[in-house]
């Protein structure tokens, strides 16, 4: 399955309906995992920790997507992706603080994470800027597919980098003109790419 097939959710939903597609289970692993490990992380996990949660969710999400438990009709896929990553990483810090709480006292807050959620729950702020990361990165990474390396190198160093407009003219030998364009076009085409990615 290409890149371009995987970015609608219909498609997703009957990929991961196949219990023996190994590839789709890559592709998940690919796009969704990241995201789901900083979430964890950020709710207060270790690293180690937030990928085993990561593991357990994309566990339960594909197994999910194939009994046919996920309803587009009800919110999107990321929504419900959230759900089940929040859940695992709730379930994963509730272990390790039993797990504390037979070997040391603790205190009455113990990360920062116990603060964090106890306020109004902003995990789903969190996921939203860790998803939007990802997919950002998954851009990133189409692009560069798509366009030659020089052109991707132009656009890397002028708008990622943020490189003076005089420092990529000179190291290119090219022209103000040659740079603005390559900006406009692949910034044109990353928008493209992020608003197919976050229509999932």
């Amino acid at each position: 399955m290409s890149e371009r097939e995987w970015r609608t959710t219909s498609t997703i939903i009957d990929r991961l309906r196949k219990f023996d597609d190994r590839t789709t289970w890559d592709l998940l692993v690919d796009h969704f995992r990241e995201p789901v490990i900083r979430l964890g992380v950020r709710l207060g996990l270790t690293p180690q920790d937030a990928q085993d949660a990561a593991q357990e969710t994309l566990i339960v999400f594909a197994d999910s997507m194939r009994n046919g438990k996920f309803d587009p009709s009800k919110g999107r896929l990321k929504s419900w992706l959230f759900g089940i990553a929040h859940r695992q990483a709730q379930n994963a810090r509730s272990k390790v603080m039993r797990q504390r709480a037979n070997t040391v006292a603790l205190p009455e807050t113990s990360s920062v994470a116990d603060l964090v959620l106890g306020q109004d729950d902003p995990a789903e702020a969190v996921w939203e800027e860790e998803w939007r990361a990802a997919i950002y990165k998954r851009a990133l990474r189409q692009l560069q597919r798509e366009v030659n390396p020089r052109t991707y190198e132009i656009f890397r160093m002028s708008v990622i980098d943020g490189c003076a407009l005089a420092e990529v003219t000179e190291h290119f030998g090219v022209t103000d003109t040659v740079v603005y364009n390559t900006r406009q076009r692949l910034a044109q085409r990353i928008k493209q790419l992020l608003e197919e990615y976050e229509d999932v």
